[in-house]
């Protein structure tokens, strides 16, 4: 073929993405949000003007401008919760958006984009391991805690039981304090931030199945995206700061 092509070649890492798991352990949620605390580390001191994007449509922040979409949205109760949802974001997070500790994120450190591998510890259920992070197309220089607060809502479309949610929370929190602080005034809002991750993904997906109805890939995780809304609305900080965890 005649032309000019550009080609970019990926190294394989073996794995499989977390959302075909069935019964994760504590262990491993704890584990993720240890490497997104790692990850941030890693990027420390570095700078690129590419990183700075600030009207990203997928930063957390742009999460308001999905109202924009709600008309999409079939069932009432769906379009008042999601109007709830970010009405506290923008009342509770953008005030003190310039307050907010900030530095290179993943931005998308979601149940596709995280592979793991059987353990090898003798265990009753089979456990896995962490074996790679895939996926660095959303990075820009964010608040931390908008990482760790999309990441975890992207947790609650894994296989979970609704009961487990604050254990599931406390567990990733301290994974990422094992490594990084995180201001407790910053994780006094994480329940907010999760809740308007989920509402911008789920409203993202109606629009952009709108725009191309073909996409049905774009509607995969709307059934479990609005049920685990409605659990983690329901969910307070005092719930996840009172289960205990070990490590």
């Amino acid at each position: 073929m005649e032309g000019n092509y550009m080609v970019r070649l990926l190294t394989y890492i073996p794995g499989e993405r977390l959302v075909t798991v069935k019964n994760i352990s504590l262990d491993l949620f704890y584990d993720v949000g240890k490497i997104l605390a790692q990850i941030h580390n890693a990027w420390k001191g570095y700078e690129h003007p590419s990183l700075i994007r600030e009207d990203f449509e997928w930063h957390l922040r742009s999460a308001v401008h999905t109202r924009a979409y709600a008309h999409l949205v079939k069932e009432q109760w769906q379009r008042d919760i999601s109007e709830a949802v970010l009405n506290k974001f923008e009342a509770e997070v953008l005030p003190v958006y310039d307050n907010l500790t900030r530095g290179i994120i993943h931005g998308d450190l979601n149940e596709l984009n995280i592979l793991v591998t059987p353990s090898n510890v003798p265990t009753s259920q089979q456990r896995y391991m962490l074996s790679g992070v895939i996926d660095f197309g959303d990075t820009t220089v964010s608040p931390y805690i908008f990482d760790v607060s999309i990441s975890l809502a992207y947790m609650m479309l894994t296989d979970i039981e609704e009961s487990s949610i604050p254990s599931i929370c406390k567990w990733f929190l301290s994974g990422y304090g094992s490594v990084s602080k995180i201001p407790d005034f910053e994780v006094n809002m994480v329940v907010t931030m999760m809740c308007a991750r989920l509402v911008q993904s789920l409203l993202m997906g109606l629009y952009y199945h709108s725009m191309d109805p073909t996409n049905t890939y774009i509607l995969c995780s709307q059934k479990r995206g609005w049920q685990a809304l409605k659990n983690v609305w329901k969910l307070s900080i005092d719930d996840i700061k009172t289960v205990a965890c070990p490590k």
